[in-house]
Formats: structure tokens, C-alpha cells, sequence
């Protein structure tokens, strides 16, 4: 009969304090590390390296989790070797769907067949008078252009703030037509601000400050909307061709406006209920 000797081995883990250099693309990364249960941030600086030590045996691993803005997270499980070996991690650009909708000024008409460049792009727009374009969250130069049409819009788009998905409205004028100049500005409780979503005639149209030249002369109605202000009064602005027209929108800390109180209280008395007004404290 034979027997089966089952011999067990001792195996021997190198214990040391051993460093990994990691070299992120892009620069100024954020690097969440974990190992078990513990965790800590690391910042790769303007060079997009650092270096990180573990008193750990070969072979043990730690969890990576990338973030830089602007950039699609990443997140990976790194393995220590024997000897230190630069490793190389990039991070995709986060991009985003950039959406040109071209109209006509005045008929708010959809116009097929527009060419509309943004940055070195080109597209034509279709039967809903849109050009889509995948970007990357920044400001890029712009041109529409149609024969038969005037464009007097702004030369730049901004795509920063604009959410995925969300059409932003260019106007073409129909050759002789004159149009006016409209500027759109923002204060928060009386201070200038910045990066407030202008609305003319219910239709985003921009962000603070914001300059409108590709409408006809007549009446609009204007405000603008903070994430964090809530929206301001809507004021109606009669624009001429002869001067530039300006608007100031004011938003307030306590978010919201007089509007949105007006409807709150008519709306808790007529459920015959009792009401509240909440505000939200400055971040």
C-alpha cells in the first residue's frame, strides 16, 4: 500500500518598506489609496507625479482611485514588486455633447443646412436645425454661416458650465433685417456675478456676462438662474438698433425672488394650509 506524504511548506514573506512611483497624465490628480481598511489622499502636483511607501511584503496590492476635473475617474489595484518600478496612469478627458441649434432671427424658424464650425469642427445642421459636436468642457471659437443670412452672434461658446445634452440657440438673420445689441448681466446681493444661465423668451441663451446681437429690436423677456441663488425676477427689455440695451438680473443668497414667494404663499392658502419660506445660508 502506498502512502501519500503530504509535505507542508513554510513560506517566507520579504518584509520592507518598499516605494511606487506613480506619474499620473494629467498633472494635479487626486489619488484616493486604499489598502484594507485605510485610506488616504495623494496629490500628484503640477508634474503629475508621487510616490507613495508601504512597510509591506512583495506581492501585496493596494486599490487606486483617480479623479481630476474635467476627467473620467479611473481607479485601478497596483501590486508591489521586488525592486521600485515608475508606473504610468492617464486619465481620459471627460467629455460632453455639445448641441448648436441654429434659428432664425425674429421667426424662431429652425434652419436646415447651416454650417456652423466650433473650434477646427464642422458640422451642418439638419432637419431640426441642430449641429452635434463632442467636446471637451472649454471655451471654443464660433462661426454660423448660411447664403442668404447674416450672423451677428458672439465668436466664442462656452462649454464649461453647459450640462451634457443641452442646446445651446445661435441666431442667423435673414439679409436685411437689422438686429440689436442686448447685454445680459448678474449681481448676487448687489456684488457682480458671474456664470448665471441667461434666459430670453424662455430659451437658454448663455451665461453672465452675456452680449446678444443676432435678435431684431422689440421686447424680451429676461432673467437668469443659479444652482445655488435660485432665479431672479423676470424683467421685460425693449431693445432698439440705434443704442445697446442692459439688463442687471439680481440674484440673492437666500435664493429664490419675490416671484417664487408670491406663488408659494398663494398656493399654501388656497390648499388652506400653513407655509414656510426656507432659506439657504451662503456656501
Amino acid at each position: 500500500m502506498n502512502e501519500n506524504k503530504i509535505s507542508n511548506k513554510l513560506i517566507l514573506f520579504k518584509m520592507a518598506i518598499i516605494e511606487q512611483i506613480i506619474h499620473c497624465i494629467p498633472g494635479n490628480a487626486k489619488i484616493l489609496v486604499s489598502y484594507q481598511r485605510d485610506g488616504f489622499y495623494l496629490d500628484t502636483g503640477a508634474t503629475g507625479e508621487t510616490g507613495i511607501k508601504f512597510y509591506r511584503e512583495e506581492g501585496s496590492t493596494i486599490d487606486l482611485k483617480f479623479t481630476c476635473d474635467g476627467y473620467v475617474n479611473g481607479e485601478m489595484t497596483l501590486r508591489f514588486g521586488s525592486t521600485e518600478s515608475p508606473f504610468t496612469y492617464e486619465i481620459f478627458p471627460n467629455t460632453k455633447t455639445a448641441i448648436i441649434e441654429v434659428r432664425e432671427t425674429g421667426s424662431e424658424k429652425l434652419i436646415q443646412g447651416a454650417s456652423v464650425t466650433l473650434g477646427t469642427s464642422n458640422r451642418i445642421t439638419g432637419l431640426d436645425g441642430r449641429a452635434v459636436f463632442v467636446v471637451m468642457p472649454d471655451i471654443y471659437s464660433i462661426s454660423v454661416s448660411k447664403l442668404g443670412y447674416i450672423y451677428n452672434g458672439p465668436v466664442t461658446a462656452d462649454f464649461r458650465y453647459v450640462p451634457d445634452n443641452t442646446p445651446v440657440y445661435y441666431y442667423l438673420s435673414p439679409q436685411g433685417i437689422e438686429t440689436a445689441v442686448l447685454n445680459v448681466e448678474s449681481t448676487l446681493d448687489g456684488i457682480p456675478f458671474f456664470t448665471a444661465t441667461v434666459w430670453i423668451n424662455g430659451m437658454i441663451q448663455g451665461y453672465t456676462p452675456f452680449t446678444s446681437s443676432d435678435k431684431p429690436a422689440g421686447t424680451y423677456q429676461v432673467y437668469v438662474e443659479h444652482g445655488d441663488y435660485g432665479k431672479s425676477k423676470t424683467q421685460t427689455v425693449t431693445t432698439n438698433t440705434s443704442t445697446p440695451t442692459t439688463v442687471t438680473c439680481e440674484l440673492t443668497t437666500t435664493g429664490g425672488n419675490d416671484e417664487d414667494y408670491s406663488r408659494l404663499v398663494i398656493a399654501a392658502l388656497i390648499a388652506g394650509g400653513a407655509y414656510a419660506v426656507i432659506k439657504r445660508k451662503k456656501k
